[in-house]
């Protein structure tokens, strides 16, 4: 069948845990890729209390851990969720007063997963609210994004069987090899041997990186196609800039979790130490997150010299453009830490393909043995800096590019070129469409 056939008569649910975003990592990943089907061909049930703000698609069902607590003890199990019309002005928190019963349940993570994955075991899939809902949108496919929760395969997992339509898995984080989803031994046993039965019984699965197809060929005897965060390139043109400019603009924009907070803060450090190379230099760093920085490590990034630094909070699509379009370089940073090296050892950021392929410099931070690291380091389409690197050596590599019109252009251009044989939407659609 042809992409265009496929396109018309395709109609595909999508199920994870958090909602298709133009913002917002996975969301924002799967609607770049997603967003070549008509807006009527797509349809999302999620897990989590986020209203989606997606441009284009407004078919959508949430279930969130409050609706199945609240009917668990109403001894009520059509776990119905809520459905959408993106029109709504309900604001994002939209438990208001249970909010914060909710976050200080999130911190209990071993306790609460343990407890939710109990409660979600209770037949969610029957529910008569949700199944009149997708017989309702009629699903020629079940697009599932592998989280860390067993729930999720088994939903997407009986529904495909229940309804017989083809079940479609992508992975973009590793839980399965290089991370317990919980303390409970039985619980990570449970959680590995439900995605397996979910992978042998998929029509195709995908994964965000070659790191990760490798490990996961290995171990499930079949093979993963790479699926990415995909890039327009007829609407991702910024101006163009020179490192002649009278300053130099390092813009940090994405989560600071998994201490990625204190990778930034030593990147931070090495940039100003540069600036303090030259008296010609004038630094400035600007970092975007909707995460915070702890006091302790604003109270570092205050006392360094040489850069100036400006924190900002989370910044919508538009406003980030705009922030872009003024910087020369792109950062990117990885926590060295065990704990944190273990959960993106096999994934790619999201925000890589973005970087490459804005015509700016991506300066990476990092252990060299992650697959963002990798993936930068042995294609050269950035500058990277081994984060067990001495600080000497990295201040050279950075003064080396800044001080250099052609260094700079030459990872520009590396950089451009490597997504838009990689991470354009033509491709990544394609690959899509092809296994679908």
């Amino acid at each position: 069948m042809s992409y265009e056939k496929k396109l018309s008569k395709e109609k595909i649910l999508i199920i994870s845990h958090n909602s298709l975003s133009s913002t917002a990592n996975n969301g924002k990943t799967l609607h770049s890729i997603f967003d070549c089907f008509p807006s009527d061909a797509i349809a999302q049930l999620y897990f989590q209390t986020e209203i989606p703000d997606s441009y284009k698609f407004n078919l959508f069902f949430r279930i969130t851990d409050l609706d199945i607590i609240k009917n668990f003890f109403k001894l009520n199990f059509d776990f119905g969720g809520k459905t959408y019309n993106l029109n709504s002005n309900e604001p994002r928190d939209v438990y208001g007063k249970h909010s914060t019963i909710i976050r200080h349940f999130k911190k209990l993570s071993s306790i609460k997963n343990l407890i939710r994955e109990f409660i979600y075991s209770l037949k969610i899939y029957d529910g008569e609210r949700l199944n009149v809902w997708i017989d309702d949108f009629k699903p020629t496919a079940i697009f599932v994004l592998g989280g860390e929760s067993r729930f999720l395969f088994d939903i997407a997992l009986k529904l495909s069987i229940k309804k017989n339509i083809p079940l479609h898995i992508f992975f973009t984080d590793d839980y399965i090899f290089n991370t317990r989803t919980s303390r409970f031994n039985v619980l990570n046993k449970l959680f590995f041997n439900k995605v397996k039965e979910s992978v042998l019984n998929a029509k195709s699965c995908f994964c965000i990186s070659d790191k990760m197809a490798v490990k996961y060929k290995s171990e499930f005897s079949r093979d993963f196609y790479i699926l990415n965060n995909a890039v327009d390139f007829n609407s991702n043109r910024l101006t163009k800039v020179s490192l002649q400019d009278s300053q130099i603009k390092f813009i940090y924009a994405g989560g600071l979790t998994l201490g990625r907070d204190r990778a930034l803060v030593d990147l931070c450090k090495l940039i100003g130490s540069v600036g303090l190379m030259d008296d010609s230099f004038d630094f400035q760093i600007i970092i975007c997150s909707a995460n915070c920085l702890s006091l302790d490590l604003m109270t570092e990034l205050k006392s360094i010299v040489g850069v100036n630094i400006i924190v900002n909070g989370f910044m919508s699509a538009k406003e980030m453009k705009g922030v872009y379009n003024t910087a020369h370089f792109l950062l990117h940073v990885e926590s060295a830490i065990p704990k944190y090296k273990s959960k993106t050892y096999l994934s790619i950021s999201t925000k890589i393909s973005e970087c490459l392929s804005s015509k700016r410099c991506l300066l990476a931070f990092g252990p060299p043995e992650l697959a963002s690291m990798e993936l930068i380091s042995t294609n050269h389409v950035g500058l990277f800096l081994n984060s067990s690197s001495s600080d000497s050596v990295n201040k050279q590599l950075i003064y080396d590019v800044v001080s250099s019109q052609e260094t700079y252009c030459f990872f520009v251009n590396s950089g451009y070129k490597y997504a838009k044989e990689h991470f354009s939407k033509d491709v990544l659609q394609n690959t899509l469409l092809t296994h679908l």
